[in-house]
């Protein structure tokens, strides 16, 4: 075979599939040598960073991609390792033929993350730079090409329904007590059917000696034979078995098939086509949802006809649906009370439940003729799995880390009863939900306080204010430590002021406090091995880890900061020189120092910091246990969730509500929101004017920020400040003092 002269120059792009010989003996000539991959030293790199966003490329499968680095389709060999994390050296790949392409670093800002359907690129910080939302962008995309506004109103859904091909059987009996008991039988559905009974008693002055007793049986299945009844029948056999005319001959297929092409004239395209059966099973109904209004009308014209090809008329009607997805323990101690409302509104609307699996997600479907009572059994719905959400006494939102963890989890499933109560931990805005019988939820509650008062009890704070932190820096925390071990002392370097936190008991936290107090107060200068002292634990660096400042750290601390990252500690800074180092530590650092899980997990965390400060244009899909965030638009858009399937309102942040503007949804829940803000004016709490988050003062001055967004507010009005000081100046000017328990120093 001949050799391959574009292979020795190191250009083929035919790779095994070239039928010219490829000599891996032969060196590609100088000047073509591809470049050796490097192999980078970087524990984020366990795993490779592939991209979750860019289609896989068909030709670089094949090796026959002319583009190279150039292609606007993903690079990857078979057998890749998945991740959510994406970066600029996810697009080089070792080529088919074996020769691979030099790694070059790889900069920050090209750092990707697909979490919570959205495409999330970070700067070198480790802050959010740009955000992306592909089901967000492909309904706007949509929408553009169709060249339609989008309506307030949106009546796309039709029901249609006709009779399934059926016939009558007669059962003759000469004995009445016989005949009686054959009905019996038919109790029970036959072949999924409801089957409708009815006894003829033999004729007056029938002239023959022996009477027949006739069973009549109505929505017998066309396809129904007799040895089929007879096998029902058994021990009870007729003396004959007459059938009736069929309705009709067709197959179920070819009906529903038949119905698709009549709704559809013209070839128009249907969104969805679903098919379910009545439950008597004497009809086929269809939930065809159209694109345009037109097609809608359209189909509703042909309402109430004959159709010979079905033996039945065939009705078509408008419908309003609305599907609302929830977790199936939820529903497990909710079913009683939603088998009420299905009752309540089945002269309206009717609401039925869709189960696949056990432990899947079900849905709550609501549909109807009218908009207003869906969407009056929707508010319903919603309101019922709300559920009730857990308060300390103080009346804030009763929460704890620890209720995050496993060992948390498996408390609260010990307090949940099945089939009754439920506590249900909502990670995402940190609180716990009570679903189910409402009465037992006092008791719930109660154990629920007495667990969470014992752990803050036994949780203690010390202040390094004044010299107790260099105190602390010098040799003190080293002794709290060494005396009550690592895992009771904690240092908090990033709340101002610092804090040590004790878990454990008063004594532990007096002995802590006299530790501290009894440090020698001489600063000693920072010498080689004091740089290499951990700034966490201050302890000699364990597995030390240098940063690019040159501050080592314990390989576990760097990673117990970086995992515990809370609002105010993005980007992640170096503590060193007793805390005045400040250096900002890079994703190219932490990726290097970090195994992949726990980066890809900072990148989530920094992710979430981003979606609490910017609450005014994110919100999570209103589906529980939904992680899934869309952005919100002042015009009324439905998108898709990619976790749960759900269609999301992103005007009013609900399951979409076809059928009926935001305003019906609104209206209907302003009964929810007036009762919310009157339990706020009552207890003191008022929602940033912002992120729209609640805050509760319970002391301080009139100047607060909100935890979610950090923004800087005057309680008294509610107006907003880039800088605490504007703050304090405005409360001075406009409102006399800054207010609570220092308002004597203004009037000094």
């Amino acid at each position: 075979m001949a050799i391959c002269k574009y292979h020795a120059r190191g250009v083929c792009i035919r790779g095994d599939l070239c039928k010219f010989e490829h000599d891996s003996n032969k060196e590609p000539q100088a000047g073509h040598q591809a470049r050796p991959s490097q192999s980078f030293n970087l524990r984020a790199e366990a795993k490779e960073f592939l991209p979750h966003v860019t289609l896989e490329c068909l030709f670089f499968q094949s090796g026959s991609c002319r583009n190279g680095d150039a292609c606007r389709f993903q690079h990857s060999s078979p057998g890749s390792t998945d991740s959510n994390v994406t970066t600029s050296a996810s697009r080089t790949r070792a080529s088919p033929n074996g020769t691979g392409h030099d790694n070059p670093p790889i900069p920050p800002s090209d750092i990707q993350l697909r979490s919570k359907g959205a495409v999330v690129r970070f700067g070198p910080d480790g802050l959010v730079q740009n955000l992306q939302f592909p089901a967000h962008e492909r309904s706007v995309a949509q929408k553009i090409k169709n060249g339609l506004p989008t309506p307030k109103v949106k009546i796309r859904t039709v029901c249609c329904s006709w009779f399934n091909p059926s016939k009558i059987a007669y059962l003759h009996y000469k004995s009445r007590k016989w005949a009686n008991s054959a009905m019996r039988r038919f109790e029970r559905k036959f072949q999924g059917r409801r089957i409708q009974c009815k006894l003829k008693p033999p004729p007056p002055h029938h002239g023959s000696k022996i009477s027949i007793w006739s069973v009549q049986l109505s929505n017998v299945p066309a396809d129904a034979t007799e040895n089929e009844l007879k096998v029902v029948l058994k021990g009870l056999p007729p003396d004959n078995i007459v059938f009736g005319k069929s309705t009709c001959s067709r197959k179920p297929d070819e009906a529903l098939n038949f119905v698709k092409d009549l709704l559809c004239p013209s070839g128009q395209q249907l969104e969805t086509f679903e098919s379910a059966q009545s439950a008597s099973g004497a009809k086929t109904k269809v939930f065809a949802c159209f694109k345009t209004l037109s097609d809608v009308e359209t189909a509703v014209g042909i309402s109430g006809t004959y159709s010979s090809h079905l033996g039945s008329r065939i009705y078509v009607e408008q419908m309003f649906i609305v599907k609302i997805p929830t977790l199936a323990d939820i529903y497990s101690v909710l079913e009683d009370q939603v088998q009420e409302l299905q009752v309540k509104n089945s002269t309206t609307a009717r609401i039925s439940v869709l189960r696949d699996e056990p432990h899947k997600p079900v849905s709550i479907r609501i549909h109807g003729h009218t908009p207003m009572p869906v969407a009056k059994a929707k508010t319903e719905v919603e309101r019922l799995l709300k559920g009730t959400v857990v308060l300390k006494d103080n009346q804030g939102v009763l929460w704890d880390d620890y209720y995050a963890t496993t060992a948390g989890f498996s408390y609260l499933r010990s307090l949940s009863q099945p089939g009754k109560v439920l506590v249900y931990r909502d990670l995402r805005r940190r609180q716990l939900v009570l679903h189910g019988c409402s009465t037992l939820f006092a008791s719930v509650r109660c154990a629920v306080v007495k667990d969470f008062r014992q752990r803050r009890e036994s949780l203690h704070f010390i202040s390094l204010e004044g010299d107790l932190w260099s105190k602390a820096l010098l040799s003190g925390f080293r002794r709290v430590t060494d005396s009550l071990g690592k895992q009771k002392a904690k240092l908090d370097v990033t709340r101002t002021p610092r804090l040590v936190t004790i878990t454990g008991s008063a004594e532990d936290a007096r002995l802590a406090r006299k530790l501290l107090d009894s440090s020698s107060e001489h600063c000693e200068q920072e010498t080689d091995d004091k740089r290499r002292e951990c700034p966490v634990c201050f302890h000699d660096a364990e597995d030390p880890v240098e940063l690019s400042c040159g501050h080592f750290y314990c390989q576990g601390c760097f990673e117990d900061q970086c995992r515990t990252i809370k609002d105010g500690t993005i980007p992640i800074t170096c503590h060193g020189n007793g805390g005045s180092c400040e250096k900002v530590v890079t994703l190219d650092e932490i990726r290097k120092l970090l195994p992949h899980e726990q980066f890809e997990a900072l990148l989530a965390a920094s992710f979430d910091v981003y979606i609490r400060r910017h609450s005014d244009e994110l919100d999570y899909c209103p589906t529980p246990d939904c992680d899934t965030v869309f952005r919100t638009t002042e015009e009324a858009l439905v998108v898709p969730c990619e976790n749960c399937l759900a269609s999301i309102c992103t005007k009013c942040h609900a399951i979409s509500h076809e059928g009926w503007p935001c305003s019906v949804n609104d209206y209907e829940k302003s009964g929810d929101a007036e009762r919310d803000q009157q339990w706020m004016d009552e207890h003191n709490i008022k929602r940033c004017p912002k992120c729209k988050t609640a805050i509760e003062k319970n002391g301080g001055c009139n100047h607060v920020i909100c935890s979610a967004c950090r923004q800087d507010i005057c309680w008294v009005c509610a107006a907003t400040f880039d800088d605490e000081r504007d703050c304090y100046r405005h409360l001075r000017e406009v409102h006399g003092s800054i207010g609570g328990e220092w308002a004597h120093l203004d009037a000094q």
